[in-house]
């Protein structure tokens, strides 16, 4: 399983508590994932850009309205957005630290025009925020 813990770290009770390190933008994208177990399509992302504003801004508190407002847009635009690769390099980062095996669970997966989502069951996601 994965816990969000109210600093916004991603910790993994199976490997003792072992941070999963992101950047910023990417850990925001990750957690927004987290809190929809169902999934989202890449262009229904720009309906949730509240949300995403908002978890980005308790990550990366030294950053400006416009400068989360530009990064998020470019984030959901699903023409020219930035979605496909912050997605492939945080699956790259997870599949690093767990191993292609385990990494499977915890990876953004989807394919365009469905949507996307991690495949860990909700019951195994604990958010503290």
């Amino acid at each position: 399983g994965i816990i969000v813990n109210d600093d916004y770290m991603l910790l993994m009770p199976h490997l003792g508590n072992t941070e999963l390190k992101l950047e910023p933008l990417f850990k925001t994208l990750y957690i927004f994932f987290l809190k929809n177990p169902d999934g989202i399509r890449l262009n229904d992302l720009v309906h949730y850009k509240e949300e995403l504003k908002n978890i980005y801004k308790h990550i990366n508190l030294y950053v400006s309205p416009e400068e989360i407002d530009k990064r998020i847009n470019d984030l959901i635009n699903p023409i020219e957005g930035s979605f496909s690769e912050k997605k492939s390099k945080i699956n790259k980062r997870i599949k690093d630290q767990l191993g292609k095996t385990d990494s499977v669970f915890f990876q953004i997966s989807g394919n365009r025009g469905m949507p996307f989502k991690i495949n860990l069951s909700p019951a195994n996601i604990d958010i503290r925020i």
